[in-house]
């Protein structure tokens, strides 16, 4: 599946890396794509409030950001950055467990990667309607955290 498949985590929770490796390779699976380098950074909120002004000059904190340097969309080479303070206020709000909130988290950088868009109201619909389709369906045997 991963030439390089790299998960950093500067955050207070401990994170499970062989339950993230799991859920790349069963996203790698289902969208047939491989991977030639792919870091999954879990950092706290102001680390990615500070990636979203420098990189993208939006101000404030979001859960995810995903920078892709693919040259083939079916072998990622991209960054996902995920703010685990951010993931553990979305679980409160739509009251899911931190587990489901990151397993979202890290399927919605995939599509990011993979092209898929949630800039207009349509293109979110189809967006969420995949990610909630596979957040609910990927079976893990190992847990994320």
């Amino acid at each position: 599946m991963a030439t390089k498949l790299t998960i950093i985590n500067t955050s207070s929770k401990k994170i499970n890396k062989r339950g993230v490796r799991e859920l790349v390779k069963k996203l790698s699976e289902h969208f047939s794509f491989s991977v030639f380098s792919l870091e999954i950074y879990f950092v706290s909120s102001s680390d990615i409030s500070e990636i979203n002004k420098n990189y993208l000059n939006h101000e404030g904190t979001t859960d995810v950001i995903t920078f892709d340097y693919s040259e083939v969309k079916q072998r990622i080479d991209s960054e996902i950055y995920i703010s685990v303070q951010d993931a553990e206020e979305n679980a409160k709000i739509y009251s899911v467990s931190l587990e489901l909130e990151l397993k979202r988290l890290i399927i919605h950088g995939v599509l990011h990667i993979l092209g898929y868009d949630d800039k207009d109201s349509s293109k979110k619909l189809i967006m969420k309607s995949i990610e909630d389709e596979l957040t609910n369906n990927i079976i893990l045997e190992k847990n994320i955290i």
